[in-house]
């Protein structure tokens, strides 16, 4: 009988220090390490297009804060 081979998804990720939320970083350093996902890390939001952000050039945000002041690489 043949093992089944168990793949890891990884990722770089960052988290937000307003809303301790866990994303998957969509704009990490160079170098940045790369962490096993766990299914519960959030998509970071990117706000082109977004009606609140009309006036910003458009970057990733916090979905939940929808701001990008309070990232942090993990």
């Amino acid at each position: 009988m043949t093992k089944k081979k168990e793949f890891k998804i990884t990722a770089n990720l960052c988290k937000c220090n307003n809303c301790n939320s866990i994303l998957i970083d969509q704009n990490p350093q160079i170098n940045a390490k790369e962490h096993i996902l766990t299914g519960s890390e959030l998509e970071m939001q990117w706000t082109g297009g977004l009606v609140e952000h009309k006036n910003d050039d458009p970057h990733w945000v916090c979905p939940i804060c929808m701001a990008d002041d309070y990232l942090v690489d993990l």
